[in-house]
């Protein structure tokens, strides 16, 4: 590097002596140029003008390759420097203990080798298996539509007597009562709410064991926010109605059952929903 500026510095001296040479007229000596006795040729001054303006060439584009190489070093090693001054040290990363903790000291800590005296009792507390998770109990939705208001009827209760359907007794139900035997068709309901809580509706439909009227039939409706979903009939002997009927979405429900006048009448004819259902 010093050579290369020494070189440098050369090169503009000599490029600085031609052209004051010319300047002077050659009167006085600068270096290797002589001076002149008399006032220098057209050709001598050219020849020193082209030899300065070369030397002046060299020494300008020497400084400009000096700078860039240099230059860019410089720029290199700056922005590695703000990288390394970015990142933490390794020293920084991993701190030192405070002097005001003090080490555990050689005798206090117990040797993992060392097996506890089995006659002491041992420090550690015994570690128990966590006890598996026991699932709750399911709880059922299910609701019997005899513990639920009855929001308008027609001669429908919900007491739990006589509630026997093909030879079957039932603990809950619906009971729908005749009363009358005139006109020849009596129509009997039930409407129960059911705020879109509930999907289906189950039980057993039939007209109870204790009825006396001979010859006996009943049509049995079931309806869902005034949408018909069960339509059938039941005549004496015919096997009773098991209930599994959509409800979801329904608001209102409505058990309808229509008596039809058989050979003779009782009043005392009922059609029973047993068991009757949402869920």
């Amino acid at each position: 590097m010093a050579i290369f500026v020494g070189i440098l510095g050369v090169f503009g001296i000599g490029a600085i002596a031609c052209l004051f040479w010319i300047k002077i007229r050659g009167k006085i000596s600068i270096g290797i140029i002589g001076a002149h006795p008399d006032k220098p040729s057209d050709e001598e001054i050219r020849i020193v003008r082209n030899l300065g303006i070369l030397m002046l060439a060299v020494c300008i584009t020497a400084a400009g390759v000096l700078l860039w190489r240099y230059g860019s070093d410089d720029s290199a090693d700056a922005a590695a420097g703000s990288e390394s001054s970015s990142s933490p040290s390794p020293e920084s990363s991993n701190p030192s203990p405070s002097p005001d903790s003090p080490s555990p000291s050689p005798s206090d800590s117990p040797s993992p080798s060392d097996p506890e005296d089995p006659s002491q009792p041992s420090s550690h507390p015994p570690i128990e298996p966590n006890p598996s998770p026991t699932a709750a109990p399911a709880k059922s939705t299910a609701k019997y539509l005899s513990e639920m208001d009855i929001l308008d009827d027609s001669s429908t209760d919900q007491y739990p007597d006589r509630l026997e359907v093909d030879g079957t007794k039932f603990e809950n139900g619906i009971r729908m009562h005749r009363t009358e035997c005139v006109p020849d068709v009596v129509q009997r309901y039930g409407e129960f709410s059911l705020s879109r809580k509930y999907n289906h509706l189950v039980g057993t439909v039939g007209p109870s064991d204790t009825n006396s009227t001979t010859g006996i039939e009943i049509r049995v409706k079931v309806y869902g926010d005034s949408k018909v979903l069960l339509n059938r009939v039941l005549r004496e002997g015919d096997v009773p109605i098991k209930l599994n009927i959509p409800v979801n979405n329904v608001l209102r429900l409505r058990l309808e059952g229509t008596f039809i006048k058989g050979e003779d009448c009782s009043t005392g004819d009922l059609l029973i929903w047993g068991e009757a259902a949402v869920s």
